[in-house]
């Protein structure tokens, strides 16, 4: 076996073990649904034992905080590198909300976090609220709409994806114009 077809455990703790399991995760959270997974599912995925991965998250909860700020880090990622500086203030919150909502609707993975009954995104959310606020405040999501740094904005912008993510509208017709009549408005500089 070439060293680039070696996909052991040992090879993986050198080069970058968390996103391993983080990945394995995300596979399980898609099949399954975020509170259907346990450590030991995510070990088995993941090809290391129990003691290794609580060597990297002491608990669920902290496996499921990891995962919440790397999939935000990307989504921030994506929300900088699309096109979308133009418009008003209120047209460039809107396509921002609307990008964010479609980048996870768009990633089972990611989805699984909003659609599960059993599971309630909230409280992971809330747990990370600083951090996630302080990454979108240096994110360059946050130069467009510097409105954004604002936690009780930022905030308020969070609960509303939750929302549209948890309880969608009728079709995106509908939830564009719930966002153009309640949400864009907090960003109107006029």
């Amino acid at each position: 076996m070439t060293r680039a077809a070696n996909t052991s455990w040992s090879d993986a703790a050198r080069s970058g073990a968390t996103e391993r399991i983080l990945d394995a995760a995300a596979g399980l959270f898609a099949e399954h649904g975020v509170a259907a997974v346990g450590m030991d599912d995510i070990a088995r995925a993941a090809g290391c034992s129990r003691a290794t991965l609580y060597r990297y998250f002491a608990n669920r909860e902290r496996l499921r905080s990891a995962y919440v700020l790397r999939e935000m880090t990307g989504a921030l990622a994506h929300l900088a590198a699309r096109d979308g500086a133009t418009g008003t203030p209120p047209e460039r919150l809107v396509g921002v909300i609307e990008s964010a909502i479609a980048y996870v609707r768009e990633r089972p993975a990611l989805l699984a976090w909003f659609s599960s009954e059993d599971f309630a995104v909230g409280p992971v959310l809330a747990e990370n609220a600083e951090a996630l606020a302080t990454a979108a405040a240096g994110a360059r999501v946050a130069d467009d709409l510097p409105e954004l740094a604002d936690p009780q904005v930022f905030d308020w912008v969070v609960r509303v994806i939750v929302g549209l993510l948890t309880h969608p509208g009728a079709d995106a017709g509908y939830e564009h114009a719930l966002l153009v009549r309640f949400v864009g408005p907090i960003v109107d500089r006029r």
